[in-house]
């Protein structure tokens, strides 16, 4: 069974309790003033209208989350869209596959680099479902 799918800004945390505790930030003051620290390290990357936005995603008991680093509005569609269940018919693998694919590619504006926290490689998708 899939889990509904929140996708909420960064600035709405505190809002999703089992987000929250998830996330171990029930004691830290420190993050509420330091929110980009959630994506330190190597966060997931969707690149849409030319703006690149963070992201990650887990699960807890209830929920599948998406985390994105500002606005969700801009975001939303794709997201919802490559965790949703026509992934592969909205979504294909760039070829190559590369750093270069994601950052300097004239023919697509809407990537995602993915990793879903990981291992170190990330896989570069292409939004292939335009209308």
């Amino acid at each position: 069974m899939n889990k509904p799918l929140k996708i909420i800004s960064l600035y709405e945390i505190e809002e999703f309790p089992d987000a929250w505790e998830w996330l171990d930030l029930e004691e830290c003051e420190y993050f509420k003033d330091n929110r980009m620290t959630l994506f330190e390290g190597d966060p997931d990357m969707l690149k849409v209208f030319g703006e690149t936005h963070l992201f990650i995603d887990f699960e807890t008991e209830k929920n599948h989350y998406v985390i994105v680093s500002y606005d969700v509005s801009d975001v939303e569609y794709y997201l919802e869209s490559f965790f949703g269940e026509e992934l592969e018919e909205d979504w294909r693998i760039t070829e190559p596959n590369n750093w270069d694919s994601f950052w300097h590619n004239e023919e697509s504006e809407e990537l995602i680099a993915y990793r879903g926290g990981r291992g170190y490689c990330y896989t570069i998708w292409e939004f292939i479902n335009k209308p």
